[in-house]
């Protein structure tokens, strides 16, 4: 939330003020904004009709969307270039949820696959690169070894910002780890 915070306050008031089809969106609440850019639609925002209206806004006008888009991409590496994760508690999360399972079924168009679940033995942090679009992407590299032992192996995974259904600095925003 951090980021959305100051995106909303350092961006998208000012956004707000200097696009004249965004003069019924002033005075939108950052609780508004953050119901719409975490939700999947722009009825997901339900505390501020003028959050609401600029979510409909944004989706009905690409244009528009395209220029906050560009603006988020700056935001993103200008944040994230100096406020990183905290690996300690990306660490803790991932070895819960790949140590969580005894067994993964594996889905795939040639079949079907029972996989061994796993154990994680280290997320070691390796930096943050860019984006193919533009924005930042968190690094990691991931040790894990079978359940019951073997041989380990090592898996470079990404961590990132996604934005999903409305498009990016639009809405639904999530963490997509790759």
């Amino acid at each position: 939330m951090p980021i959305l915070r100051t995106f909303f306050t350092d961006v998208v008031t000012p956004f707000l003020s200097s696009h004249e089809q965004c003069t019924p969106c002033q005075g939108m609440t950052l609780e508004g904004y953050l119901q719409g850019a975490t939700g999947l639609k722009p009825t997901d925002v339900r505390s501020d009709t003028k959050a609401r209206s600029f979510f409909q806004l944004l989706r009905a006008n690409p244009d528009l969307a395209e220029q906050l888009r560009k603006r988020w991409i700056q935001h993103e590496e200008t944040y994230l270039g100096t406020h990183t994760f905290d690996h300690t508690a990306f660490t803790k999360v991932v070895k819960e949820i790949l140590e969580s399972k005894d067994w993964w079924l594996c889905c795939t168009k040639s079949g079907t696959e029972w996989i061994e679940g796993f154990r994680v033995l280290d997320v070691s942090y390796t930096g943050v690169a860019k984006k193919r679009d533009g924005g930042h992407l968190f690094q990691y590299s991931l040790t894990l070894q079978k359940k019951s032992g073997g041989e380990s192996r090592v898996i470079p995974i990404t961590c990132r910002l996604y934005w999903k259904n409305g498009g990016q600095a639009v809405q639904n925003l999530n963490f997509q780890i790759k």
